[in-house]
Order: structure tokens, then sequence, then C-alpha cells
């Protein structure tokens, strides 16, 4: 099998190694033939993306979620959204729908361009580490804004983000410059209404990357009010973990799952303490409880939105 010059055989795994080395196929399953081909092209298609970068294989895009594809959404409004196009390397307007989608979905131009585009005027150092989706194993260096320190990584051979350097002299020339401030910077990612957990690309899947809640607001003292007349929200990962949460309407504690990040305050680890915050923590919690018709309880709850 023939590959392109910029693509050596190790991006694409040992089965490649199997192919070229002219191995005999005749006898082995189909479904192991189909996997194998799909491999290649998708190690294929992750070359073509490298735009002649040789075998450096160089990510294209600064932050990791600019590899996500366009997303309009369930919903049926009609707003003039950009997102980062891997296939042109540019941004793009898109139609977006107004819930739900991904973080590859900027209001202005400039903020996609700023979030997605790679130049040499952006510091990358505080960039998490990021392999890509791909299955190449390249040995590549990324600055740790937690130790101060280079270390090095297998990268995958496609996307990532930019904090990605080919030897530790780059690694250190780039993020320890104590000219240039390496913790990172704030970095405003758009959190959709309902958001998916993955989002796949035209070969490859891509993870949406995790969204936490605002310094200020992990900081925050908040009232038991607030916090047990939030809405139960699962959060937008894809984890799966047994939570707790009040229910204003059964006015009882509950479990629901829990994704991993995102959500909000009305979250509690063991059903306990949700009922010690949310019930018993309540003066008056059983004689003095105002009785709020159901009907117009969710008028009451979103009275502040």
């Amino acid at each position: 099998m023939a590959t392109p010059a910029s693509c050596p055989l190790s991006l694409f795994g040992p089965q490649i190694d199997w192919i070229s080395s002219g191995s005999s196929m005749s006898g082995s399953p189909s479904w192991i033939l189909s996997a194998v081909w799909l491999s290649c092209l998708l190690g294929a298609a992750a070359c073509r993306r490298g735009r002649g970068h040789g075998g450096h294989h160089s990510p294209i895009i600064f932050n990791e979620f600019c590899a996500m594809k366009d997303e309009s959404g369930p919903c049926k409004a009609i707003k003039e959204r950009y997102f980062f196009n891997v296939n042109s390397g540019s941004c793009e307007r898109f139609e977006y729908g107004g819930c739900s989608g991904n973080s590859n979905n900027f209001e202005t131009l400039e903020e996609c361009e700023e979030a997605c585009v790679v130049s040499d005027d952006k510091n990358p150092c505080h960039l998490p580490e990021a392999p890509g989706p791909c299955r190449g194993f390249l040995k590549r260096f990324f600055f740790d804004s937690q130790t101060q320190q280079c270390r090095h990584f297998y990268y995958g051979g496609c996307f990532g983000n930019a904090n990605n350097f080919r030897s530790m002299a780059d690694c250190q020339q780039r993020c320890l410059n104590t000219d240039e401030p390496t913790a990172a910077t704030e970095v405003h990612v758009r959190k959709p209404a309902m958001a998916g957990p993955t989002v796949a690309t035209s070969e490859l899947t891509v993870s949406e990357p995790q969204v936490q809640l605002n310094a200020s607001d992990s900081q925050r003292d908040f009232s038991a009010s607030e916090i047990c007349f939030s809405p139960i929200d699962g959060g937008s990962c894809s984890g799966a973990s047994r939570r707790f949460a009040f229910n204003p309407e059964t006015k009882r504690c509950q479990s629901f799952t829990f994704s991993g990040c995102g959500g909000n305050q009305n979250n509690f680890l063991l059903r306990k303490h949700c009922y010690h915050k949310c019930i018993r923590g309540q003066k008056g919690y059983r004689r003095g409880m105002i009785r709020i018709k159901k009907k117009n309880l969710h008028s009451i709850v979103n009275r502040g939105d």
C-alpha cells in the first residue's frame, strides 16, 4: 500500500507495517479487513490535514474544540454565527438554531479567529496536554502550566492544540521565556443550552472539552434557597456518576446522573447532605414550610431569570 511521502508508517499503527510487508490476508475474517482499511483511510485523512508540514504533523488549530463541526442544534431560530472549519483552515459563517450545539460557535469572526487560528503572536503554553483523536504515536513536548515544566507526551498526529512542540528545546524556548506569562488566560467558551458529549467530524469523533463554572461562581457563597431551588442539571460532560438534588415540586431529595462538569449547586454527593441542606436545614422545615400551588411553582422558581 502506498502512503504519502509526508506520512510515516508509524502514524497509522502496526497494521500498516503488516500490509506493507506483503503478508497474506486471504484467511482473515472480513471484519478484520474492514477495520484495517478503515484505519488506513483515517490515517491518510489525518495526514492530508497536516497542510504540508511534512513529517512534523503540526496542529492546525489553537484550541482543541475548534476541530468540532458546525452544529446548528435542534432549535429553529436563525442566528448568524462563526465556526472554525478544519478543512479550509479558516473561520466561516453558519446558521445557529439558538440552543445546544457545541463550543465551536462564536458570535463574531474576530472571536473565532482569536480562539482557533494558530499564529506566532499567541502564547499556547497555558493550554492543556492534547494528544488529539488520531491513533498515531509521535513523541512531542508540551508545557505543563501547573508544574511550570516542559514534559513529553504522545501526539496522535492530528488536531490537539498549539501547546505541542517537536523538541524539549522548542518548548523551553517558547514557554520558559519570562517575558511572556504562562499561566492560564481566560478563554470564553460558550456553554450550549443542552450540550451533547461528543461531536463527530467527517472522519473522526472529537470530545466536547469540559466546561467548568466561572471562578466567581465557584467561590461565591450561595444561600440555601438558591441552591435548593435551582433546577436539577446533569451538566454537559460525558461521565455518569450518581448524585442527589432537591426537587422543590416533591420536596424530596432525589438521585440523578451527573456528567462530571457544568450543572449547578443543587448537586450533593450523598442524600443526607441534600437532606440537611434543603430540608432539615430550613427553619421550621415541617410546620413553617410555605405551601406553593404546583401551577405557580415554575413562575416563582424562574422569576429571577
